[in-house]
Protein backbone atom coordinates (compact mmCIF):
# COMPACT_ATOMS: atom_id res chain seq x y z
CA UNK A 1 0.00 0.00 0.00
CA UNK A 2 1.44 3.64 -0.79
CA UNK A 3 1.78 6.50 0.97
CA UNK A 4 -1.27 8.19 -0.16
CA UNK A 5 -3.56 5.00 0.62
CA UNK A 6 -4.89 4.54 -2.65
CA UNK A 7 -3.12 1.06 -4.91
CA UNK A 8 -2.80 1.16 -8.44
CA UNK A 9 -3.27 -1.63 -9.86
CA UNK A 10 -2.28 -1.44 -13.04
CA UNK A 11 -5.05 -3.14 -15.45
CA UNK A 12 -6.09 -2.37 -18.55
CA UNK A 13 -8.46 0.44 -17.32
CA UNK A 14 -5.40 2.16 -15.75
CA UNK A 15 -4.43 4.92 -17.48
CA UNK A 16 -3.10 7.42 -14.54
CA UNK A 17 -5.35 10.21 -15.77
CA UNK A 18 -9.15 10.63 -13.29
CA UNK A 19 -12.42 12.58 -14.76
CA UNK A 20 -13.77 15.14 -12.75
CA UNK A 21 -15.55 12.69 -10.71
CA UNK A 22 -11.77 11.09 -9.40
CA UNK A 23 -12.64 7.46 -11.96
CA UNK A 24 -9.60 6.35 -13.86
CA UNK A 25 -10.06 7.47 -17.42
CA UNK A 26 -10.28 4.61 -20.06
CA UNK A 27 -7.91 4.93 -23.39
CA UNK A 28 -9.60 4.45 -26.45
CA UNK A 29 -8.55 2.10 -28.45
CA UNK A 30 -10.54 2.43 -31.39
CA UNK A 31 -13.37 0.22 -30.59
CA UNK A 32 -15.53 3.05 -31.19
CA UNK A 33 -16.99 3.58 -34.08
CA UNK A 34 -19.61 4.91 -35.91
CA UNK A 35 -22.24 2.25 -37.20
CA UNK A 36 -22.00 3.47 -40.85
CA UNK A 37 -18.48 2.26 -40.92
CA UNK A 38 -19.21 -0.97 -39.49
CA UNK A 39 -21.66 -1.68 -41.76
CA UNK A 40 -19.12 -0.71 -44.70
CA UNK A 41 -16.81 -2.89 -43.38
CA UNK A 42 -19.21 -5.78 -43.27
CA UNK A 43 -20.44 -5.14 -46.79
CA UNK A 44 -16.95 -4.88 -48.30
CA UNK A 45 -16.00 -8.26 -46.39
CA UNK A 46 -19.09 -10.29 -47.88
CA UNK A 47 -19.11 -8.65 -51.44
CA UNK A 48 -15.52 -7.89 -51.83
CA UNK A 49 -16.40 -7.98 -55.89
CA UNK A 50 -19.18 -5.54 -55.45
CA UNK A 51 -16.63 -3.10 -53.27
CA UNK A 52 -13.65 -3.18 -56.22
CA UNK A 53 -16.13 -2.59 -58.88
CA UNK A 54 -17.45 0.33 -56.69
CA UNK A 55 -13.87 1.61 -55.79
CA UNK A 56 -12.73 1.53 -59.86
CA UNK A 57 -16.06 3.77 -60.55
CA UNK A 58 -15.43 6.15 -58.47
CA UNK A 59 -11.83 6.51 -59.22
CA UNK A 60 -12.73 6.68 -62.93
CA UNK A 61 -15.59 9.79 -61.94
CA UNK A 62 -13.03 11.13 -59.70
CA UNK A 63 -10.68 11.18 -62.13
CA UNK A 64 -12.90 12.35 -65.49
CA UNK A 65 -13.83 15.65 -62.97
CA UNK A 66 -10.68 16.52 -62.08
Amino acid sequence: MSETGVENSGGPTSSGLYDQTGMPMRKSNGQERPAIQGDLVRFAKEQPVTTAIGALIVGYLLAKIL
